[in-house]
């Protein structure tokens, strides 16, 4: 049987996840696979293609650095 509300979520489901495209082989590496593409919400994703994240999107253990603060010297007044 075909059903329309489940041919509709089917669609939706794959809209959200990602899907990557085609392999790069000339990004030669044993640990890591390099693709030339991601599609994602119905929009292609092209290496160089810009895109905006929000701040909050992925979490970072990131430390910053501590500086120090100087002290200023104060001058006497004669």
């Amino acid at each position: 049987k075909f059903c329309l509300v489940c041919r509709r979520l089917e669609e939706l489901r794959k809209k959200e996840n990602p899907a990557v495209g085609e392999k790069l082989e000339d990004q030669k590496s044993e640990s890591k696979t390099y693709y030339g593409s991601v599609a994602r919400d119905g929009i292609n994703y092209k290496v160089g293609d810009c895109c905006y994240i929000e701040p909050d999107a992925f979490g970072f253990n990131v430390q910053h650095v501590q500086t120090k603060k100087k002290k200023k010297k104060k001058k006497k007044k004669k």
